[in-house]
């Protein structure tokens, strides 16, 4: 049975996190397109180094491309449904406690 992949939208409904994924460049966000359909085929048992737990509901995805390293928070609904948070272009080791404040934001949104 396949995951369903939503995309967190905020109160207007404007999506903030499909707008980053369209505003990769162009082979990271084909490289995410295909990510996302492994995703949807394999959910959280993708398992390490594509998807990990980060929080007690919180999941990153991972996502390596030639123009740099992006990660993308999501939560786990019932139905095997997968809410996109917030997605960002790592440039440090540890997560920066901001781009992590505004999936938990998000988070919290969402019924």
């Amino acid at each position: 049975m396949k995951w369903t992949i939503e995309y967190y939208a905020n109160p207007d409904g404007k999506s903030p996190i499909k707008d980053f994924i369209d505003s990769l460049p162009f082979k990271a966000k084909a490289r995410m397109v295909k990510t996302l359909d492994l995703l949807e085929e394999y959910g959280i048992q993708m398992g390490e180094p594509h998807v990990k737990s980060v929080a007690r509901k919180l999941w990153e995805l991972r996502l390596k491309a030639k123009e740099g390293i992006f990660r993308f928070f999501f939560i786990v609904e019932k139905n095997r449904v997968i809410i996109l948070l917030h997605g960002f272009q790592k440039r440090s080791e540890k997560i920066p406690k901001r781009e992590l404040d505004i999936a938990i934001k998000r988070m919290r949104e969402i019924p």
